[in-house]
């Protein structure tokens, strides 16, 4: 019998499940953010615009959020975990082609395919850690993207620091996708949840929910946020004066702050903080960080702006999926994965077109879009559905 089999989400996390559902769940953050630290390379490597390289986070974006949804037909018959390790064996292929890539096409059609893996990966870690472990493992995986993204912001940093090729960061992506297709847990026998309508009746279900546009409005204007950001704040923070190491640094500390409260805002709800503080209330203080970055802040400002940054777009993660799930408890794969695919399709207009204002001169106005649209958000969700504790 798995450690996965014998846990029961209310007691202690086995620190081995926990290991491994973080790293599945890294490999997606990851693979997002291995472009983020070469943008400059990859401009002068193929003899592109700004605007072109952010259509590289374009085409991995519609793949990501469309293949999301369909993924839950097979996620309900074969378990979630089974999905998402197939997930991580297209991103190991992908990301080969993207290491061997002679041109900018086959370049741009490997982010495509690693996206068809992204997507079932994040929607199966997610369900399969909910059901393995309760919100408290879901926040943690949801946690461990943020990682991944902001450990490929270092990582590719480091790389480029010490003279290494445009294509080692794709090497590194691949070699991280194989290891936790290694690790991944399997699911607990018979805790697949019985289908209790056709998935496509469920399909019509999420569409239908206002509170889950909501919530997925919410989502993309936090989680999805972070997405873009880690695309740009490399290159960003290096043009605004910062080294590419010291841009790389402030970028990780950015994504790791987000998440460690991606755990920590579950934690805060269960223990009875309202929805209000965690949410609304953080994702504007957020928003009021992100105009202190369009200022083009010297490193000594940059680092606590993204310690700001990053806590305030990570704290509201646990509760919305907890109230994706209240909010259609018969559907949760395709809740969940309704919500999800925004955030990430967000990218498809937000990346190419932040890149053109790379190209105009004008990157700081990425800052103020964002923390605008976060505001929104906020405002939209101040009772997204009920108070509950994240752990319900």
């Amino acid at each position: 019998m798995t450690v996965a089999s014998r846990h029961q989400p209310n007691g202690p996390l086995p620190i081995r499940l926990v290991g491994r559902i973080a790293l599945a769940a890294a490999v997606v953050g990851y693979n997002f953010g291995i472009i983020g630290p070469i943008v400059g390379g990859l401009e002068q490597r193929f003899d592109v615009t700004y605007a072109a390289i952010g259509l590289l986070a374009a085409f991995l974006s519609i793949t990501h959020a469309a293949s999301q949804l369909p993924a839950a037909v097979p996620m309900q018959r074969f378990g979630p975990l089974r999905v998402a390790r197939i997930g991580l064996l297209v991103i190991f292929v992908a990301n080969f082609i993207g290491m061997l890539a002679p041109v900018f096409w086959v370049l741009a059609a490997s982010r495509i395919i690693v996206g068809l893996g992204t997507g079932p990966l994040v929607v199966g870690v997610l369900d399969g850690a909910r059901r393995l472990g309760g919100a408290r493992l879901a926040g943690i995986a949801g946690g461990a993207t943020m990682l991944g993204l902001g450990l490929a912001l270092l990582i590719g940093a480091v790389l480029d620091g010490f003279g290494a090729p445009w294509w080692s960061n794709f090497a590194v992506a691949l070699l991280v996708a194989a290891a936790a297709a290694l690790a991944c847990p399997a699911d607990r026998p018979q805790t697949q949840e019985p289908e209790r309508e056709r998935i496509m009746a469920q399909f019509g279900r999420v569409f239908r929910s206002g509170t889950l546009w909501r919530l997925a409005f919410l989502h993309t204007m936090t989680f999805g946020t972070c997405l873009v950001i880690g695309f740009w704040i490399v290159e960003y923070l290096n043009q605004s004066g910062s080294s590419k190491l010291m841009a790389g640094a402030i970028g990780f500390t950015l994504l790791g702050v987000s998440a460690v409260f991606r755990w920590t805002g579950g934690e805060a709800m269960d223990r009875g903080a309202p929805w209000l503080l965690v949410g609304p209330v953080a994702t504007v203080i957020a928003a009021g960080a992100m105009f202190g970055f369009s200022r083009h802040p010297e490193p000594l400002l940059a680092l606590p702006l993204a310690l700001v940054v990053g806590a305030g777009l990570a704290a509201p993660f646990s509760g919305i999926f907890v109230f994706a799930v209240r909010a259609e408890p018969a559907a949760p794969a395709a809740a969940i994965a309704m919500v999800n695919m925004f955030a990430t399709a967000m990218a498809l207009i937000a990346a190419p077109v932040i890149g053109a204002l790379f190209d105009a001169g004008r990157s700081e106005l990425m800052f103020v879009g964002l923390a605008l649209l976060a505001i929104v958000a906020a405002a939209v969700n101040l009772r997204p559905i009920h108070e509950v504790s994240a752990s319900q």
